[in-house]
C-alpha cells in the first residue's frame, strides 16, 4: 500500500508540471485539465506568437444555440442541449527566474465553473505580472478573458461523441495561439475525458496489480522449485 500510494503522489507531482506539446502534421493535440509548453515541430521553445484565449460553449438547442462570447452564461452541471460556458485555453508567456521570455504556455481547463470539474483547480500558470493564475479562476476567468491578453477569440465546441468533445481550432493571423512562424498551425482541444488525478490512480492502480501479480508468480514458481527439490531428494 505504502509502495502505490508514493506511486500516486509521483505520477501527480510529475503531471502537475508542464507537458512539452509538439505538433504532428502542424496540429496540436490539446486534453483538458492540462499546462503545456508550445515547441515547435523540431522540439524548439515557440515564443513568437500571439497570447491570448479561447473561450469554448456549449450551444443551445437546433435553430437557436445562442451567441458564444464574454456574455454566456454558466450552467451548474452538463448543460444538456442548453447555451453554456465550457472550456478555456489561455496562451501565457512563460519566465524563467529571472524574468526572461522562455517560451509560450498553454493552460486548457474544462467547464468554467469549478463544481464541474474539480480537478481543473490545478491547472496553474505565472499570470501576466508572474504572481500566478489559475486557468478559470480570477483573472483567467471567463468574464475577465477579453482583458486577459490582446486576443480573445469564442467558438462553440461540436457534439460529443461517446461523452468526448473534440474542437478544431485554427488561429487567425494575430488571434489568440497564432503561430507567425508556423501560419498554418491548428489546435485539437479534447474536453469531458477523465481529469489527470482519475488517470493517474487508473494507472497506479494497474501498475500495482502487474506488480502484485509478478510477485505472486515469484512465489509460486519458487514453491514448485522447491516441492520438485525434495521429491527429487527423496527419490
Amino acid at each position: 500500500m505504502r509502495i502505490l500510494v508514493l506511486l500516486v503522489l509521483g505520477v501527480n507531482a510529475a503531471m502537475a508540471a508542464d507537458i512539452p506539446l509538439r505538433p504532428a502534421n502542424g496540429i496540436y493535440t490539446v486534453v483538458e485539465g492540462n499546462s503545456y509548453s508550445i515547441l515547435d515541430a523540431n522540439g524548439n521553445p515557440v515564443t513568437n506568437m500571439v497570447l491570448g484565449s479561447l473561450g469554448l460553449c456549449d450551444p443551445g438547442p437546433v435553430g437557436n444555440r445562442g451567441t458564444c462570447d464574454v456574455n454566456t452564461p454558466a450552467l451548474p452541471g452538463e448543460s444538456n442541449g442548453m447555451l453554456d460556458q465550457s472550456d478555456i485555453a489561455i496562451w501565457e508567456i512563460m519566465f524563467d527566474p529571472t524574468g526572461k521570455d522562455i517560451g509560450t504556455r498553454l493552460l486548457f481547463c474544462s467547464d468554467a465553473l469549478p463544481a464541474d470539474d474539480g480537478g481543473d483547480v490545478a491547472v496553474t500558470g505565472q499570470g501576466r505580472d508572474q504572481k500566478g493564475a489559475t486557468c478559470g479562476q480570477g483573472a483567467y476567468s471567463w468574464t475577465n478573458l477579453p482583458r486577459t491578453y490582446t486576443s480573445a477569440v469564442y467558438q462553440f465546441e461540436p457534439p460529443a461523441v461517446n461523452g468526448v468533445e473534440v474542437t478544431r481550432y485554427t488561429p487567425a493571423f494575430n488571434t489568440a495561439g497564432y503561430i507567425h512562424a508556423a501560419p498554418n498551425s491548428a489546435y485539437n482541444f479534447i474536453s469531458d475525458t477523465p481529469e489527470p488525478s482519475s488517470w493517474a490512480l487508473l494507472v497506479t492502480a494497474l501498475f500495482g496489480l502487474g506488480w502484485l501479480f509478478r510477485i505472486f508468480s515469484t512465489i509460486s514458481d519458487q514453491h514448485h522449485r522447491s516441492r520438485n527439490n525434495t521429491l527429487m531428494e527423496a527419490s
